[in-house]
């Protein structure tokens, strides 16, 4: 039964998703696309950067190393509001390694993006920002 209400709840995300994906970077969504929404990839690094502004607040950045095996993908979250991370245990990680599961975005009223990351049973991600900028590099 469980399996079965998986498989309607991410039909109903799909259409969703497919309906905000234009309001996401085109490049992070090629790449997005190609990874299978990074789907396994390994998390290597996660930072989190204070960008200092003289004319205004100064703004949060998170930034998310991913790797495949082959490539590994810098992902830069623009102007983070809210940060949450439960990182409690690798356990139930793939050889101890935290990865990045399955994950949703949304469009909030705000127009912010909120991006929920689930990295396997007990280990979650959750980030609300402004916008998204990926580079990848070869390994």
């Amino acid at each position: 039964m469980a399996e079965k209400q998986w498989l309607i709840n991410s039909e109903l995300y799909k259409s969703y998703f497919n309906t905000i994906r234009d309001k996401l970077p085109p490049k992070f969504i090629k790449i997005y696309d190609e990874e299978n929404g990074f789907h396994d990839c390994i998390i290597k690094e996660i930072t989190i950067k204070s960008i200092e502004r003289k004319t205004k607040r100064d703004t949060i950045n998170f930034l998310i190393v991913l790797s495949n095996g082959t490539v590994n993908y810098f992902i830069e979250f623009k102007n983070a509001e809210i940060i949450k991370m439960n990182v409690s245990s690798n356990i139930y990680c793939i050889c101890g390694r935290i990865s990045w599961g399955y994950s949703e975005f949304e469009i909030l009223d705000n127009k912010k993006i909120k991006l929920s990351i689930l990295c396997d049973v007990i280990n979650e991600i959750e980030l609300i920002f402004d916008n998204i900028v990926i580079n990848k590099k070869q390994v």
